[in-house]
C-alpha cells in the first residue's frame, strides 16, 4: 500500500479515536461539564492544532497533496481561541455545531457506503444503516436544541462515538478491498487519469 494511502488510513484512525473519546467524554460528563473542562478542551484543541501545523511544515513530500494538516490545524488552533475567548457563545452553540457535524458524517457515510456497493462489499449495507443512524441523531440533536442542556451533549457524545466506530469500521473494509485487490496509489491515480 502506498504511503499516500497509509497516511490516509492513519489520520482515519486518529480522528475515529479521538471522536470516540470525546463522545465518551461528553456521555460521562453531559450534567457536569463546566467551564474548566471547556478550557482543558480548547487547549487540548489548540496544542492538536499546533501539532498538525508542525507536522505539516516538517514532513516535506510533494506527493501527498491531499494531507490537510495545515488547514485542519489552523482550524483547530481558531477554533480553540474561539472557545477561551468566548465561552458562553460556544456553549450556546455547540450542539448545534456538532448536530451539524454528525449531519456531514452521515452524508459521508452514505457516500462512503454506495463506494462499497460499487466496489462489490457484500455488507456495504451496514455502512449505509450507520449514515441513517448519524442523520437521525443529528436530526434529534438540532430540533432538540431548547431542551436540557445536559440532552444534547449526551446525543452529541453517542453520536461522536458512533461516528468513530463506524468509521473504524469503513477504514478496514476499504483496507480488506485494496488488499484485495492488489490495488496501490499509483494504479488509482493512473486510472482516474484515463
Amino acid at each position: 500500500m502506498s504511503r499516500l494511502l497509509r497516511n490516509l488510513k492513519k489520520e482515519y484512525i486518529v480522528t475515529s479515536l479521538i471522536s470516540i473519546a470525546v463522545g465518551v467524554f461528553f456521555v460521562i460528563f453531559s450534567q457536569t461539564v463546566t467551564d474548566l473542562m471547556w478550557f482543558i478542551f480548547a487547549g487540548a484543541l489548540v496544542l492538536f492544532g499546533i501539532v498538525k501545523i508542525i507536522e505539516y511544515f516538517t514532513t516535506i513530500s510533494g506527493r501527498d497533496i491531499f494531507r490537510y494538516n495545515l488547514a485542519a490545524g489552523l482550524c483547530m488552533v481558531f477554533f480553540g481561541i474561539f472557545v477561551f475567548i468566548a465561552l458562553d457563545l460556544f456553549k450556546s452553540f455547540f450542539p448545534f455545531i456538532l448536530g451539524l457535524i454528525i449531519l456531514i458524517a452521515a452524508f459521508v457515510k452514505f457516500q462512503q457506503s454506495i463506494e462499497l456497493l460499487r466496489n462489490g462489499y457484500g455488507r456495504w449495507w451496514i455502512g449505509l444503516i450507520s449514515s441513517a443512524v448519524l442523520a437521525v441523531l443529528a436530526v434529534v440533536i438540532l430540533f432538540n436544541l431548547g431542551e436540557a442542556a445536559g440532552i444534547p451533549v449526551i446525543l452529541v457524545g453517542i453520536g461522536l462515538i458512533f461516528n468513530g466506530i463506524s468509521e473504524l469500521w469503513t477504514v478496514s473494509r476499504l483496507n480488506k478491498i485494496l488488499r484485495k485487490t492488489g490495488s496501490d496509489s499509483e494504479t488509482i491515480i493512473v486510472e482516474r487519469e484515463d
